[in-house]
């Protein structure tokens, strides 16, 4: 989100960053169409999720993750943590809110 100074917030943490002049301290929100919101490294960083996880905060088993998987469905995995694949929580929290796979916190 932008404020009236003209720098960019994190969509997560509201810190302020200049996105034009830092971009590698940005990156774009998983599954948001028009590319408004930004989140800042630290905030990209900072909830790595595997299979486990994953399937223990949507509450599916994680037979279904791994279908999901095998499907294409998930956004890419973004780290490999002895051999696994590894996201970022955000990524797939927006990814389960988009899909119906996770209920918004308002319905």
């Amino acid at each position: 989100m932008n404020d009236p100074l003209g720098l960019t917030r994190c969509a997560d943490c509201n810190n302020a960053f200049t996105y034009d002049r830092d971009p590698v301290e940005t990156e774009r929100r998983f599954g948001d169409p028009d590319g408004a919101q930004f989140i800042c490294k630290f905030c990209s960083r900072r909830d790595p999720v595997g299979i486990v996880e994953i399937a223990d905060r949507l509450n599916v088993q994680r037979a279904t993750v791994d279908q999901w998987l095998a499907r294409g469905l998930p956004p890419e995995p973004r780290y490999t943590v002895g051999g696994r694949p590894a996201w970022n929580w955000h990524e797939i929290q927006a990814w389960a809110l988009q899909t119906g796979r996770l209920k918004s916190k308002g319905a």
